[in-house]
């Protein structure tokens, strides 16, 4: 029953991802995170994840961030924090990340 659980989770993943994109790599870090709706303990995330640093390993990360880029993502209601938005948009450069273009959820 948890294996079936799992694996439909898992199938729930897959279809969000774009197969469009494909890298060969031979070593990678994921890292799938869930962020809190604070600033304060999503700052302390984005430096956790920052002290990670995985030499020599690509690194993909993935989640919910609970934060926006930019204004042009959010859709309807107050619009974002620009202090949340400039805790990522750093946490991004610092990192040397990139985002991922998506569509949908």
């Amino acid at each position: 029953m948890a294996n079936e659980r799992s694996q439909i989770r898992l199938s729930k993943l897959i279809n969000k991802w774009d197969p469009d994109i494909v890298v060969e790599i031979e070593n990678v870090l994921i890292t799938i995170i869930h962020a809190h709706c604070t600033a304060i303990h999503r700052r302390q995330l984005w430096l956790e994840l920052s002290n990670i640093n995985p030499l020599n390993l690509s690194w993909m990360i993935m989640g919910d961030f609970n934060a926006y880029l930019s204004i042009s993502e959010k859709k309807g209601g107050n619009n974002p924090s620009s202090s949340a938005m400039n805790d990522l948009r750093n946490f991004i450069s610092n990192n040397q990340m990139m985002e991922v273009p998506s569509n949908g959820y």
